[in-house]
């Protein structure tokens, strides 16, 4: 199941993140764990948990994660797994990625990043019917999100909720 050549059907809720990706701290530690390719400390996905716990008290879900081509790339899969421990809900790696983009910030305008995503996900096996947490590790266009979102509700999904670790400012 494809995305339907740049329409957005169905909208996400809104969503979260930890951190800024000039903060000192969390911004620092998720950058260098991107430039690295390491993973993030057992503290940060403690803080993750408390702020979704905040946010959405008794959260009884799914975590779903946005999918790499690159299987060296399990900065996102591991936090997501460890995330969804820790919360006490299941893990969906119901979304895959089939081809391969530029990444967003190259794209120039909101019209390119839409393009640049379009056609690049779809879905695997079962979408959770209840609610879903949609992890990724930073928000930077925002229609990475929009299109999975978007993606998971059409084939089912309850209401999706996108959390970030990290955001670029604007």
């Amino acid at each position: 199941m494809g995305h339907r050549s740049g329409t957005i059907a169905n909208l996400v809720e809104p969503g979260r993140a930890l951190c800024y990706l000039t903060d000192p701290g969390w911004g620092d530690q998720l950058l260098e764990a991107k430039r690295s390719g390491g993973l993030l400390s057992d503290e940060l996905v403690e803080a993750a948990g408390t702020l979704v716990q905040d946010w959405m008290p008794g959260f009884d879900g799914t975590l779903v994660y946005v999918p790499s081509l690159d299987p060296a790339r399990t900065l996102v899969p591991n936090f997501a797994g460890r995330l969804a421990r820790l919360l006490q809900v299941p893990l969906s790696d119901c979304l895959v990625k089939v081809r391969k983009n530029a990444p967003q910030k190259l794209m120039e305008n909101s019209a390119q990043q839409l393009r640049n995503v379009d056609g690049v996900f779809a879905i695997r096996g079962n979408v959770p019917t209840g609610p879903a947490l949609l992890v990724d590790d930073v928000a930077d266009s925002r229609w990475t999100i929009t299109v999975l979102g978007d993606l998971l509700l059409a084939a089912g999904s309850g209401p999706v909720y996108p959390f970030t670790v990290g955001k670029t400012k604007g």
